[in-house]
């Protein structure tokens, strides 16, 4: 399985606004996302995130308690 990351963007959370972007699989489905009241938060956490996972040979998804 092949996850990228999304460019930042603009995103909506539960209290409003703010800036962030999706690790998203293969088929540019979101897996995960993370959101920030900043852009340049939200940039500087994708720069860590892409290092990451960058070089991972394997990254696996796991369903939450209760799923």
């Amino acid at each position: 399985m092949t996850w990228r990351l999304t460019d930042t963007m603009r995103m909506m959370t539960d209290t409003g606004s703010g800036y962030g972007f999706n690790i998203i699989d293969e088929r540019g489905r979101p897996v995960v996302s993370f959101a920030y009241e900043t852009w340049d938060d939200a940039e500087a956490a994708a720069v860590n995130a892409f290092s990451l996972i960058g070089k991972a040979v394997l990254v696996q998804g796991h369903p939450g308690p209760g799923r």
